[in-house]
């Protein structure tokens, strides 16, 4: 059974850019704009970020079916879960 667990500050700022753009990729320069909570961010957080997302998302994190790297493009939410995800939006921008 997989437990969903609150997401961190910068995993929220993901979700939210994700869901503000749905089904379309997101570069990685968007994402790291989307997250600077910090100014001390680094490129490779990002990637970080994702990998816990994934963990807490999908239920085989090596083999996403949710947050999909589109290589040289960026990463997005797949369509067919835009539905799931849309429906909690409102849900997710009250969180953090």
């Amino acid at each position: 059974m997989h437990v969903w667990s609150r997401p961190s500050k910068g995993e929220y700022a993901l979700l939210v850019a994700f869901l503000d753009a749905p089904g379309r990729p997101l570069s990685r320069e968007h994402l790291l704009q989307a997250t600077r909570l910090h100014e001390d961010i680094y490129d490779r957080s990002i990637d970080v970020q994702i990998l816990r997302l994934r963990r807490k998302l999908e239920a085989d994190p090596s083999a996403p079916r949710i947050i999909r790297t589109e290589r040289g493009v960026g990463l997005c939410v797949h369509p067919a879960c835009g539905i799931f995800l849309t429906g909690r939006h409102r849900a997710l921008r009250s969180s953090p």
